[in-house]
């Protein structure tokens, strides 16, 4: 394989130069796992999905490039499993592990292997792919393990605007920023050598799980129905609120959310399962008061992100990368572009109900934990398998100390808890 980043690729990279910006999901797996089925089945997947086989380079102008030519074979990390709570201490382990600029590939896995139980922990550049991703990844990895031999190669992945229809484009009206190129430098190309995005050192992670029981799920789901809102909109409340509470203000709180959105369906063709970074992100703007309720922020999440998604509009914010990057900005202007499309305090990523067999054989799968290394100073990760909501919430320790993160991840649940209760009797 061999082509130039797309825009959202190629914005994550520059991202990454400065500090790792990593997807890990981890895998709660039963069964007699082996290291050997384990490694056959990564061996499948990297041929199975391209760019789990491609490093990047640049070229003469400084353009990044997928290549395949000398990548070995993914990494296997093996561990005995101490306890349950093994996994959080190796994912923000993770999270600001970098990987070896113009190495690859840019996926690796660790194993927790236990007598009865193990975790599967799958960590790679979000240049590469994005958790709808790591969630096929998953599944192909269990299905191969199960019965090697059975699956097959996809396609070669293009650039996720390479797969739009025909006649999408931005409105002409749209305001665009056009930074003077440097003197010799071609369109699509940084400076080498130029500054990283910041001045900063990677930044401690610190991580926090929980989970909602099979009933409670149900009823979170039900209750958001009622409501006319849904479960991503419930939850993004339940942490906007939590946040505002501890911000201790009196009067007018004003918090952004960004949530990526999937965009596999409005490809050509659609419904895509190539390891891929096939999303968006969007923004939602909440002004939050003392006597803000629940449900109804939780609305204003779903209407904000229901308004600015319809028909082109998901694709807006795609297609600005692709046109802003071909300027060559600078390193300030990337700074402002990037904080202009998904500076926010809380970001909020969900993969929705696990919709593939949790069986495979003899392993099933149990649970599954997605974190993203990302920017905001709160990042929760949810995902719903067997059934059960589970959440992991990523917090950085320079802006969210330890106590703070409690205070949070506290709050929030009591917020859910209580909106729970309020259609106790429904």
């Amino acid at each position: 394989m061999e082509r130039s980043l797309g825009a959202s690729e190629q914005l994550l990279w520059h991202l990454a130069r400065a500090r790792p910006v990593n997807v890990v999901l981890c895998a709660s797996i039963t069964g007699p796992l082996t290291v050997q089925q384990l490694r056959g089945a990564l061996d499948f997947a990297q041929r199975r999905h391209a760019l789990l086989a491609v490093r990047i380079r640049t070229d003469m102008e400084g353009r990044p490039r997928f290549v395949s030519e000398g990548v070995p074979p993914i990494s296997l990390r093996c561990l005995s499993r101490q306890d349950a709570a093994h996994w959080v201490q190796e994912v923000e382990d993770e999270l600001t592990l970098p990987f070896a600029p113009g190495e690859g590939p840019l996926l690796r896995a660790t194993f927790l292997q236990g007598a009865e139980a193990c975790e599967l922990i799958l960590t790679f550049d979000h240049s590469i792919g994005d958790g709808m991703s790591g969630a096929f990844l998953v599944r192909d990895l269990l299905r191969e393990a199960a019965q090697p031999g059975q699956g097959q190669c996809l396609p070669e992945p293009a650039a996720c605007e390479d797969l739009l229809a025909a006649g999408v484009s931005l409105p002409e009206e749209r305001p665009l920023a056009t930074p003077t190129t440097p003197t010799g430098v071609r369109p699509g190309a940084l400076p080498e050598g130029r500054a990283p995005l910041t001045g900063e050192e990677p930044r401690r992670v610190r991580l926090l799980s929980w989970e909602l029981a099979q009933e409670d799920t149900a009823r979170l789901v039900a209750a958001s129905r009622r409501e006319r809102t849904s479960v991503h909109g419930a939850l993004c409340a339940a942490f906007l609120l939590a946040m505002a509470t501890e911000q201790g203000s009196r009067g007018e709180a004003v918090l952004k959310v960004m949530s990526p959105v999937n965009l596999r369906d409005h490809l050509v063709p659609p419904g895509t399962e190539a390891f891929a970074a096939c999303f968006t992100r969007q923004l939602t703007r909440h002004r939050l008061q003392p006597t803000s309720r629940f449900w109804e922020v939780a609305r204003d999440v779903k209407h904000q992100l229901q308004r600015d998604t319809e028909g082109q509009g998901r694709f807006i914010n795609l297609l600005k990368m692709k046109d802003f990057l071909a300027t060559a900005p600078d390193v300030p202007s990337l700074q402002s572009f990037v904080k202009d499309l998904m500076g926010s305090e809380l970001t909020v990523t969900n993969l929705g109900r696990w919709g593939h067999e949790e069986q495979h054989g003899p392993f099933r799968l149990r649970r599954l934990h997605l974190t993203v290394s990302g920017l905001a100073p709160l990042i929760v990760g949810v995902t719903t398998v067997g059934g059960r909501l589970c959440l992991c919430s990523r917090f950085l320790e320079s802006v969210i100390p330890g106590a703070r993160a409690q205070r949070l991840q506290q709050g929030a649940r009591e917020l859910l808890r209580a909106a729970l209760a309020s259609h106790s009797g429904a």
